[in-house]
């Protein structure tokens, strides 16, 4: 075969070359378009998309080990439940968990070589699935009814006066997963973007109370990170936001039904809110983020929640509206400061427990910090919104009759207080008392000496304020611990150690304490958590007037407390008519129907409910409100708090 052979089958082969790279162009071309449409789309319309369900260090363990991806992927069950830490209110009550101290000294435990660790113990954080039953029972089969006005022998059990203080342990929660109900409603809680997390808590329980007793389901919508006067430690890696990152979950479906907000918005006609309730005239909150399509609000009560001290109360003011085909998914709103009605606020806070990741963080700080002796904790709030003008952490907000902001609690002494108009123009709303520094250390040590402990944990932002704070707070721990008590806590003041033994914590140091992984970043919001379940866990708390952070830890200890002696008492006085024990849903119907029965003023504000009844000083017991007890309860002790009158006015 010669030369002129060949030349056809070259070409042949040079044609062949060709059409193969203009459709290798064309493929790669076509890629090219489809994943900028799809970032385009992802970006543009966000409500169509669901955010990515993994969080940051999930992210961030993903790319370090591409294998976790499986177990991440099944996003819509609902883990298998597991034993969780029970939470204990008071040592000398219900005993402290079983905590061992390091045998190293917080010198070593900080020390700058680190000790590597296997795994975070804040764990992966999995989604929620499905609506998880919860709320009120609907089984027929048992003589057990509560509802409304209860009958049988739930009567005699919720309103048995003799209660037994036996103690049993809580349950570990078991939820279930019912068949999805073609009429199933839903309850959007519409937290304000403008107030701190505390502040939301309100709100959140207020709409799961509202759930409840409406028979809807509650969505778990994330927490905003409100006003960002202050930062903290290391500020925010966006942990805590979540509020399965927060609370447990199974927990709080023992209350409401629950369900994650990806399964909500999906329910809800891929995110479209048919009506919205607003209790009170309120800012609104921007969340298109997850829903494309948010009515104006539809209905305004007014206020008229002030008034509402039952769940029939509830059932009559929503009425017809509950009932109307058309609103499937609802968005309550306007339910900052939250419910006035205690019981309610209860009910919602004895189901409202940490999350088991905040719950390990919690035990690890306090047996490396506090170790298995009792403490007494407290709440140092320094209140900048009303109190300019005056010395923040030494001047605590009041009501016009000088109670509590609150719930209410108040002495007939507060007007022999000599009346202070310095820097305030008379005449106008503000109301407070003033306190000097050696009043605030007389408190705290008083109530440690009565307790006969020797430990107090001291959580305050008052080291976030200025100079004159933080050598506020500087003096009172230097002068209780002249008198022979250890004194903890998470400041950041020069010159001031975080622990009596002279240590100091460094912000990079937090993980060691919290017994997380190597150098895992803690934010503030974690830090919160764990100081709040710190306190939950003291023999006694002090809080701060006027501070929803005081109020969570409040509510969490008194109606945890509440729930845990009805139930031995339940268990063990009572059983059903055919003899047998109650059921765990049996026994949360009986708990929440008698905590409901508390008919005083609950929320962050002076005109309570309506009818309530006042706070007295032992119902308080054994805790107790900071600025009381450094100011009407030191009137003959030698204090000097005094009575602020008028506005401030710088």
């Amino acid at each position: 075969m010669d030369a002129h052979d060949h030349e056809p089958l070259e070409q042949h082969h040079h044609r062949g070359q060709q059409l193969r790279f203009k459709l290798g162009m064309k493929v790669a071309t076509g890629i090219s378009l489809s994943l900028f449409l799809l970032v385009a789309i992802w970006y543009t319309v966000p409500s169509a998309l669901s955010p990515i369900g993994f969080y940051p260090q999930q992210l961030e363990d993903l790319i370090r080990n591409p294998d976790i991806l499986e177990a991440n992927e099944p996003l819509s069950a609902p883990p298998t439940p597991s034993e969780s830490v029970a939470v204990n209110f008071t040592q000398q009550e219900f005993g402290q968990p079983d905590l061992k101290g390091d045998e190293s000294t917080l010198g070593s435990l900080l020390s700058p070589v680190p000790s590597p660790a296997s795994s975070s113990n804040l764990g992966d954080l999995p989604l929620l699935g499905p609506a998880v039953q919860g709320g009120v029972n609907t089984s027929e089969d048992r003589d057990f009814e509560v509802k409304g006005i209860s009958q049988g022998p739930a009567q005699n059990l919720v309103n048995s006066s003799t209660l037994s203080l036996a103690l049993s342990s809580v349950p570990s929660p078991s939820p279930s997963k019912p068949e999805e109900s073609k009429d199933e409603r839903y309850m959007f809680p519409m937290l304000s973007s403008f107030v701190g997390t505390g502040n939301q808590l309100m709100e959140y329980k207020s709409a799961a109370v509202i759930a409840r007793i409406l028979n809807r389901t509650l969505c778990l919508a994330p927490f905003f990170g409100g006003p960002q006067r202050h930062t903290g430690y290391l500020g925010s890696n966006h942990f805590g936001m979540q509020f399965e990152e927060r609370y447990d979950w199974k927990e709080l479906s023992r209350f409401v039904k629950v369900v994650n907000i990806h399964e909500c918005t999906q329910k809800c006609n891929n995110g479209t809110l048919d009506r919205v309730w607003r209790l009170r005239a309120s800012r609104s909150s921007d969340w298109s983020w997850w829903f494309r399509s948010i009515p104006w609000a539809t209905v305004d009560f007014d206020r008229h929640f002030k008034k509402w001290s039952s769940p029939d109360d509830i059932r009559r003011a929503f009425g017809q509206l509950n009932e109307d085909p058309g609103a499937k998914c609802v968005g309550l709103g306007g339910a900052f400061p939250g419910l006035r009605w205690r019981g309610a606020m209860w009910a919602a806070a004895a189901y409202t427990v940490h999350t088991e990741s905040i719950m390990n963080a919690s035990n690890a700080f306090q047996a490396r910090v506090l170790g298995t002796n009792p403490y007494i904790s407290v709440h140092w709030r320094f209140e900048e919104s009303f109190c300019r003008g005056h010395r923040l952490g030494l001047c605590f907000s009041r009501c016009r009759d000088g109670a509590l902001v609150g719930g209410g609690l108040k002495s007939e002494r507060y007007v022999e207080l000599p009346l202070v108009t310095d820097h305030f123009t008379a005449r106008a709303g503000f109301h407070g008392a003033g306190l000097t520094r050696e009043d605030i250390a007389a408190a705290i040590f008083d109530k440690a000496a009565e307790e006969r402990v020797q430990s107090v944990y001291l959580s305050t932002d008052g080291w976030l304020r200025d100079d004159e704070s933080r050598a506020t707070v500087a003096w009172v721990v230097e002068e209780i611990r002249k008198k022979g008590f250890n004194v903890s806590g998470l400041w950041n003041i020069q010159g001031l150690p975080n622990f009596s033994d002279g240590t100091y914590v460094e912000e990079k140091e937090i993980w060691r304490l919290f017994g997380l992984s190597q150098y895992r970043k803690v934010s503030n919001n974690m830090i919160a958590l764990v100081e709040q379940e710190i306190c939950i866990r003291s023999v006694v708390f002090l809080g701060s007037g006027q501070s929803t952070w005081s109020l969570s830890v409040f509510d969490a200890r008194r109606s945890r407390r509440r729930r845990m002696e009805f139930e031995a008492s339940v268990r063990s006085n009572h059983t059903t008519a055919l003899g047998v024990p109650f059921t765990d849903r049996e026994m949360d119907d009986a708990v929440i129907e008698h905590l409901f029965q508390d008919k005083h003023s609950a929320g962050p504000a002076c005109n309570g409910l309506v009818g309530g009844v006042p706070e007295t000083y032992d119902d308080e017991a054994p805790d107790g409100w900071l600025d009381f007890e450094a100011c009407e309860k030191r009137i003959d002790l030698g204090g000097k708090c005094v009575r602020f009158s008028g506005a401030t006015t710088r």
